[in-house]
């Protein structure tokens, strides 16, 4: 099929694959209301579906896609779309991820309070159309599960959710068969025979180097450019990247061209720049080259690997077992976990990872969604390879990485494991509340948590992701980093950017930040926004105080101010330590007995955000932004924006702060709070080989929502009366160790 006739199809691919009927006709999917999608991806609400074979309850709902029917979903579309094969990797035509569409809300809703029917499952698919030099994104579906025998049965429908030409290209980052192609292009630079014999006078010898790309960040939306450095290569070193050598090029190339056509420029070797690779070999000819010869270092010196030091620490044998009884107060049935009040379902998505939904509360729903969005590492430095770096590591669909969690070191022995997460009940060391009426009373309840860990790795940091319920109601919502540092080449003029910490190696500054969705639901889906803020004011000032008699007391005090927050430009959250504010999400009618809101409040740690001139999505701009949920935002950053980074920073479609805190209303909405989480890392000698773990988390915690601590019933709770408090005996129905 010629282009444009195949573009012509592309306006034209919202269809069904059986009878082949477009959705604005009869069918029977599109009339209850639900399969077709407009080109922000929102679908109308699903009455009728296939009707699976065999039914496994709401594991379905969440449950991402298995891989027979990703296989069908890629099969399909390449049946369907007619994709084009291509000799250059750039021009192919390939379906290149199909991911799980997130249920819609009030289907989703009316099929677990109301006996609804079960929602259809949707694949979201990624093609990337070399042929016409865009990418297409489709919503495939409903789709024929539990299995596949008879898919003729079903009408399933490809609906495009993106317009031609939206997304470039260079929008995805490069796949191996383009890699590939890159590879002769940097051998050619390699094989000068001027370039070849300088690389083995100062670095030992060139077969022992290993390049690498730097694509992420480097805006290959304005020019097909990708930085590329090397790296001393060694068979058995736990981490290459403590060996960066110090040659870089740009490696320039346009995908419509012949490759003969494509280039390396902009050599940096040494510190040194060269415009073109005929710059840089007249150089070298001339002897006008500076060249510092790398010391040889021997292969696997210990001090790079990560096996077990010597020790002269007393006792230093393995620590005391930190078991935990499997269940013993919680119940998990396939993505289910129920514990002391608790019910919530849990799943990994291959993009974004870890999420938890229909999280409920002694009976009561508190949150549609709690899920982690993206880890972003920026980098700086003063080589292009550094100083372009900016990751988006939904990029690498790490929730797609299976590693096999180790008992007694990524989670306590006895915890349940699977895939990349566990869950287990941890003793908090300490209590939740205490107070000792002195030689009379004595009341404490022992602290525990619930923990949902999730572990992923992402090239050169593994991450954690927790979530953590109390016995009172609250949730604590984090990540943490630990691994190995990107390094540059160490040089006096890359002190600014780093610390040194080899000979001959600098670890950069870097930043980390991680987004989180949290859609609360307090007593419903329609909620309202409140802030109350701390402040410090003359009597005069503070309402119902002005009239007071002149006691004896001081001029001014500290007061609460409460406000509704109706507007979503007003709900952009930065923390301000001197000016203390506390943000919930509350429902707009019902009240505790007191008279106030019932709600949730978002404690955030005043963590630091970006200080760089780019607008980046919410939650490195922002602690918190509360915004109307919608089916068309369900994530704060998609797969392409990280390649797609302009001048400013131009987010795809319906992600970022601008496309979802538009200045909507927030009175009576169903509202969603995008927060963030961020540290800076300026490295350090401890830092290498490997860093320790750092984690930073938010909290979500009742705020008004009981009449009082909800925590006093649990069984763990002791309570003595009696002048000798070590003879009394616990009342209540519970044994207590203590």
């Amino acid at each position: 099929m010629k282009s444009l006739n195949k573009l012509m199809y592309f306006l034209l691919i919202t269809f069904s694959v059986s009878g082949a009927r477009d959705l604005q006709g009869d069918d029977e999917c599109n009339q209850a209301g639900g399969a077709d999608a407009g080109a922000d991806g929102t679908r109308k609400l699903q009455t009728t579906c296939p009707t699976p074979a065999i039914s496994t309850g709401e594991k379905e709902v969440w449950e991402p896609l298995s891989s027979s029917e990703r296989s069908y979903v890629s099969g399909l579309l390449e049946q369907q779309l007619i994709l084009v094969s291509s000799d250059n990797p750039f021009l192919n035509d390939d379906v290149l991820g199909v991911t799980l569409e997130e249920p819609n809300k009030a289907e989703t809703l009316a099929y677990l309070d109301s006996g609804g029917p079960l929602p259809c499952r949707f694949a979201r698919a990624t093609v990337y159309y070399g042929s016409l030099g865009y990418i297409m994104e489709y919503l495939v579906g409903p789709l024929p599960f539990p299995n596949f025998s008879t898919p003729a049965d079903t009408d399933v429908n490809i609906t495009a959710v993106r317009q031609p030409n939206e997304i470039p290209l260079p929008a995805l980052p490069l796949a191996g068969s383009q890699y590939s192609a890159l590879a002769s292009i940097i051998s050619g630079f390699l094989n000068v025979a001027e370039v070849d014999s300088l690389l083995n006078q100062a670095f030992g010898s060139s077969s022992t180097m290993s390049w690498t790309t730097h694509e992420f960040g480097t805006a290959r939306n304005r020019t097909n450019v990708v930085p590329v450095s090397w790296y001393r290569r060694f068979s058995l070193v736990d981490n290459i990247l403590s060996h960066p050598l110090p040659l870089e090029v740009m490696v320039e190339f346009d995908p419509y061209t012949d490759s003969s056509q494509w280039r390396v420029h902009s050599i940096v070797f040494q510190h040194q720049f060269f415009p073109e690779v005929s710059d840089f070999v007249n150089a070298i000819a001339s002897g006008s080259v500076n060249i510092r010869v790398l010391p040889t270092f021997t292969e696997n010196p210990f001090w790079q690997t990560l096996e077990k030091r010597a020790s002269l620490r007393p006792n230093n044998c393995d620590p005391p077992a930190t078991n935990v009884e499997p269940g013993a107060r919680y119940t998990m049935v396939g993505g289910r976990v129920s514990w002391l009040g608790w019910n919530f379902h849990v799943t990994n998505r291959p993009r974004t990872a870890t999420a938890l939904h229909d999280v409920s509360f002694m009976g009561e729903r508190i949150a549609y969604e709690l899920s982690l969005q993206e880890l972003q590492a920026v980098y700086t430095g003063y080589v292009p390879s550094m100083a372009n770096k900016f990751l988006y590591d939904t990029n690498f669909y790490f929730g797609s990485t299976n590693r096999q969690l180790v008992a007694g070191v990524d989670c306590p022995k006895g915890a349940t494991i699977f895939g990349n997460a566990c869950v287990f009940e941890h003793d908090k060391g300490g209590p939740i509340w205490r107070k000792d009426g002195g030689r009379a009373w004595y009341a404490g309840a022992k602290g525990t948590h619930l923990v949902v860990r999730a572990i992923f790795e992402v090239g050169n940091y593994d991450y954690l992701v927790e979530f953590k319920f109390g016995l009172d109601g609250q949730i604590d919502i984090g990540f943490g980093a630990t691994g190995q540092l990107f390094m540059s080449p160490y040089d006096a003029i890359e002190e600014p950017f780093g610390t040194r910490v080899q000979e001959e190696a600098l670890a950069n500054l870097h930043a980390h930040y991680g987004g989180f969705k949290v859609d609360l639901d307090i007593l419903g889906i329609n909620n309202c926004v409140e802030k109350e803020s701390v402040v410090f004011k003359t009597r005069t000032e503070i309402p119902g105080a002005d009239n007071q008699p002149a006691w004896n007391v001081p001029a001014k005090n500290l007061a609460v101010e409460r406000q509704m927050v109706t507007n979503e430009t007003d709900a952009r959250v930065r923390v301000d330590n001197m000016a203390p504010v506390q943000w919930k999400v509350v429902s707009c009618t019902e009240k505790n007995q007191w008279g106030y809101l019932k709600g949730y409040e978002i404690v955030h740690p005043n963590t630091p955000l970006a200080i760089y001139d780019e607008a980046f999505p919410g939650y490195q701009a922002y602690h918190t932004v509360f915004a109307q949920r919608k089916e068309s935002e369900p994530y704060i950053s998609t797969q392409f924006d990280s390649m797609t980074r302009g001048e400013p920073y131009v987010p795809i479609t319906g992600t970022g702060v601008d496309a979802i805190s538009n200045g909507e209303s927030l009175d009576n909405q169903d509202i969603v709070a995008w927060v963030g989480l961020g540290f800076y890392h300026i490295p350090r000698a401890e830092d290498n080989p490997v860093t320790n773990t750092v984690l930073g988390h938010f909290s979500i915690r009742p705020f008004n929502y009981y009449d009082e601590n909800p925590s006093l019933d649990v069984g763990q709770t002791v309570r003595y009366r009696s002048s000798v408090v070590q003879n009394d005996i616990p009342e209540g129905g519970c044994t207590v160790s203590v």
